[in-house]
C-alpha cells in the first residue's frame, strides 16, 4: 500500500449521526470520545489504574487517550514526544509502552522510545535498524518485542525484522521474511512461535502464503498457505490455540473485500475453510469472547464502511448476526476488557476520521457500568 492511502485511510459519504445509549445484551453503546479522531491506532490494555491506551494512528499525533474502565471517561496522556503516524506499539512486561517508526512531518523515522502512562515519563531508546511505517510491535514470550512487516516512504513492503531487548533497550537484526508484505495478519501462537499470514504488495499483488517465525531460531520459514489469498484481514487466537482468519481484501488495480475465514492449526501446519460471514470486509476487528466465541465488528466493503457486527460460533464453525455498532467504521481499535466487554474506538468514518467510541455487551455479561472485575 502507498504511504499516501495508508495515511489517508477510505472515506465514503455520511449522513449526521445521533448516538444513543443502549443497555441491551448483544448491543453496542456509546463510550465517549477521544481528544480527537484516530485510525489505525493502538489498543493497548494497562494496568494500575486500569483501561485501555490508544496510541498512534493514520493521522500525527503527539499524544495518547486512555479509557479508565471504571469510570468510563476517556483523559488524554501527554509527553510522547513529536508527532508521529502508524508507529508500532505495544506494552512491555514492565509495563512501559514500547512505541517506533512511522512518519514523522514528511520523513519515515527511525526512533524509538519507551513511555510510562503513568508518570508520562519519556524515555528514548533504540533506534530501529530499519526504519518503517505501519509496523506491527508483538511482544514475545520471553518478554522481547518482534517488529516486523510495514513498508518503506516508497510504499514498497519491508522484509526485515528485528527484535527489542527491554534489558539493554536496543534493537537488534533477526532473520527477514521470506516474502516483503503489508498488511499481513500477526499472531502469536500459544507455543510462542509467530504466524504472519497473507498480506499483499499493492497495486495487483495478495498472498496467500503464511510462515511461522519461530524465537529460539530467529527465523521465518514457510507453513501452508490460506486457501483465500487475503491483507487487512482480521485474526485471533482461539481457545483451541488454533488461529481465526477472517475476512481481508484482495488487491488487482482495485480491492474486492472477502467473506470467508479460515482456522490455522499450529500442530499441522494447515488452514482448513470454516463458516462465512454474512457480510464480506477488511479492516474489521475481532475479538474473543469469554464464551469463547469471536465477535467481528465493523471493518470496510468495497464501497464503503460497515456497521454491522457478527459472531463466530466455535462449536458451530458458523456465523450469526448481531447488534451493529452505533456509527460504520473501519480501521477501528478494538480490546476485550476482563470484564467481557469490547472496547472499540476510533476508525475511518464514512466522511471523517471518528473520535467516539463504542462498547459491546454480550448476552452473557450480566453487569452494568465499565468497570473491570
Amino acid at each position: 500500500m502507498r504511504v499516501r492511502q495508508m495515511l489517508c485511510l477510505a472515506a465514503c459519504l455520511y449522513p449526521a449521526v445521533h448516538i444513543e445509549r443502549s443497555s441491551g445484551a448483544d448491543s453496542f453503546s456509546f463510550a465517549g470520545s477521544m481528544s480527537e479522531g484516530r485510525s489505525s491506532e493502538i489498543a493497548i490494555l494497562l494496568s494500575g489504574p486500569e483501561g485501555v491506551m490508544f496510541i498512534g494512528g493514520s493521522n500525527q499525533i503527539s499524544q495518547a487517550d486512555f479509557f479508565d474502565a471504571a469510570s468510563g471517561h476517556f483523559s488524554i496522556l501527554s509527553g510522547l514526544g513529536p508527532a508521529r503516524s502508524l508507529e508500532a506499539a505495544t506494552v512491555l512486561r514492565s509495563g512501559l509502552v514500547l512505541y517506533a517508526g512511522g512518519v514523522s512531518g514528511t520523513s519515515l523515522v527511525a526512533t524509538a522510545a519507551t513511555y510510562d502512562p503513568h508518570t508520562e515519563a519519556l524515555n528514548q531508546v533504540g533506534p530501529l535498524a530499519t526504519a518503517r511505517v505501519g509496523g506491527t510491535a508483538l511482544r514475545l514470550v520471553n518478554g522481547k518485542v518482534l517488529i516486523l512487516g510495514g513498508a518503506d516512504m516508497s510504499g514498497a513492503p519491508i522484509a526485515s525484522a528485528e527484535v527489542f531487548n527491554p534489558d539493554t533497550l536496543s534493537f537488534s537484526s533477526t532473520g527477514a521474511l521470506n516474502i516483503a508484505r503489508t498488511a499481513p495478519t500477526i499472531t502469536l501462537l500459544t507455543d510462542g512461535r509467530v504466524l504472519v499470514a497473507g498480506g499483499s504488495n499493492p497495486p495487483t499483488q495478495t498472498f496467500n502464503s503464511a510462515e511461522i517465525y519461530d524465537p529460539q531460531s530467529g527465523e521465518f520459514t514457510f507453513t501452508g498457505n490460506m486457501h483465500y489469498a487475503r491483507a487487512d484481514a482480521a485474526a485471533v487466537i482461539l481457545r483451541s490455540g488454533r488461529a481465526l482468519i477472517v475476512g481481508g481484501s484482495q488487491w488487482n488495480n482495485g480491492v474486492t473485500a472477502l467473506s470467508q475465514s479460515e482456522i490455522y492449526d499450529p500442530k499441522t501446519g494447515i488452514f482448513v475453510d470454516t463458516g462465512a460471514m454474512f457480510a464480506a470486509r477488511f479492516r474489521s476487528s475481532a475479538s474473543v469472547l469469554k464464551s469463547g466465541d469471536v465477535l467481528v465488528a465493523a471493518g470496510q466493503t468495497d464501497s464503503g464502511p460497515l456497521a454491522s457486527a457478527e459472531i463466530y460460533s466455535v462449536s458451530s464453525g458458523l456465523f450469526r448476526q448481531t447488534g451493529s455498532m452505533l456509527q460504520a467504521r473501519s480501521s477501528a481499535a478494538a480490546m476485550t476488557l476482563t470484564s467481557g466487554r469490547i472496547l472499540i474506538s476510533g476508525g475511518a468514518g464514512r466522511t471523517k476520521i471518528l473520535d467516539t467510541a463504542e462498547i459491546y455487551t454480550p448476552d452473557e455479561i450480566l453487569a452494568t457500568g465499565f468497570e473491570l472485575d
